[in-house]
């Protein structure tokens, strides 16, 4: 982190703080109206998984002395690039042309679930694909919140699951384009992207 003067110049720098990014750093931008703070990368090894770091509720200008939380993205094979709000809740995410994925311009609701949480040995649900639909199953002991999202943030379906339970999501149910299934259980919080047809 280096701090520059609001006037133009030109001038010798030092570093202030640094944060473990735990990747490379591609994007930032700093909303006016709630002073939240965001940083967008990806991480340095396969899969490449994109992230979003916020920085929040800092102390004067220690960007870093506040409450800090890294969103690793559930879309993998995209190199984020740029990032700007929209709102203070909302961003506008763009990634340039990365293997066979084309550049694009993205948004995303920081108020809604997008595959939270770093990537441990945490349980991980099974979300299965088949002619007729989905099928997801939940791991290990507990219950967890499920929720289907369309592509405005609208919420279709919403289901408190037990263990061992098995959800259906039938194709002729959901209405067609990409859907978020975002499931949080008592030790993990993920989300999957499925696209119903």
């Amino acid at each position: 982190l280096y701090a520059l003067p609001s006037t133009p110049g030109q001038y010798a720098l030092t570093a202030r703080d640094t944060l473990d990014a735990q990747g490379l750093i591609s994007g930032a931008d700093i909303d006016t109206i709630s002073g939240r703070v965001v940083l967008t990368g990806l991480e340095i090894t396969l899969p490449f998984v994109p992230f979003i770091w916020t920085l929040n509720d800092y102390p004067g200008h220690d960007l870093f002395g506040g409450w800090n939380n890294r969103l690793l993205l559930t879309v993998t094979g995209i190199q984020l690039e740029g990032v700007a709000f929209r709102t203070p809740d909302t961003l506008y995410l763009s990634n340039e042309t990365f293997q066979t994925s084309p550049a694009r311009l993205w948004e995303l609701s920081l108020a809604l679930p997008t595959g939270l949480g770093p990537l441990d040995e945490r349980p991980e649900p099974l979300l299965a694909e088949h002619p007729w639909g989905w099928t997801l199953q939940l791991p290990g002991e507990g219950s967890a919140l499920v929720q289907v999202i369309d592509a405005s943030g609208r919420l279709l379906l919403q289901r408190t699951m037990q263990e061992d339970d098995t959800l259906a999501l039938q194709r002729s149910e959901l209405p067609g384009g990409a859907l978020l299934v975002s499931i949080i259980g008592s030790n993990y919080r993920t989300a999957r992207r499925i696209v119903a047809r």
